[in-house]
Formats: structure tokens, C-alpha cells, sequence
């Protein structure tokens, strides 16, 4: 199995890369599984560039707007902050408990009945009947 990866390693770097790495010098060393990163992978000829890749697509596409998937949630968010008023509430006693719990049920429902009437107002009235 590995050898047969490694051997198709190969085939693609003499399509791809064919003027760029020299397959007669590492042909060994991929048919082994051996790894090259970062500036041994550029003096090999396997990259030809090193960067990041938010770096490559803004050379590729200078007016790219990347968004940053990494952030949280709203969601997420208000959760983190529930757990954190929790951990206060613990500390504090228990009807700072019970009062957070009540706040986390009013902001639920109301959550909920603001979807309902949002999805209400966007759909005719057939459509909900």
C-alpha cells in the first residue's frame, strides 16, 4: 500500500513538476516515504514558494475579503458567558444560581418567539396555515 502511494507520488512530480525536482537524485528516498518541509521541500524542488496560505491567496486574488472562520459564534458566545456567570454564581450562593437560571430561560424563549415571528413575517399567510 505505501509503496504503491510512494510510486504514485512519483508519477505525479514527473507530470507536475517535471523541469522542478529532480526525481533521479530523491526517487529513493519517496519510494522509502521520506518527507521534506518547509526550506528543504523549497531546495528540493518540491514548493515553490514558502508563505501561508492566506498569503498565497492574496497574491493570487489581491481583492480577496477572507473571513476569518475561526471566531466564535453568537451562540457560542453566549454560552461561554452563561458558564462563566455560573462559575460566579457557584462561589456566591445558591439564589444567584436560580436568578441565572431564570435569565437563561427568559433570553431562550425570547430568542425563540423572535425566529418564530421573524419566519412569520417572511412567509405569506398560506404557508403557515
Amino acid at each position: 500500500m505505501n509503496q504503491e502511494r510512494n510510486s504514485r507520488a512519483l508519477e505525479l512530480l514527473e507530470h507536475y513538476r517535471p523541469n522542478k525536482f529532480d526525481q533521479n537524485r530523491y526517487a529513493k528516498e519517496i519510494e522509502e516515504g521520506h518527507v521534506w518541509t518547509g526550506q528543504k521541500a523549497k531546495e528540493v524542488g518540491l514548493v515553490d514558494e514558502l508563505g501561508s496560505y492566506e498569503a498565497i491567496l492574496y497574491k493570487q486574488f489581491p481583492g480577496a475579503i477572507l473571513q476569518d472562520l475561526t471566531k466564535k459564534s453568537e451562540y457560542e458566545r453566549y454560552w461561554e458567558l452563561f458558564r462563566r456567570f455560573v462559575k460566579i454564581a457557584t462561589l456566591r450562593g445558591l439564589p444567584l444560581i436560580i436568578a441565572l437560571l431564570l435569565l437563561k430561560s427568559l433570553v431562550k424563549w425570547s430568542l425563540i418567539l423572535y425566529v418564530y415571528f421573524k419566519a412569520k413575517e417572511s412567509k405569506p399567510e398560506k404557508a403557515l396555515q
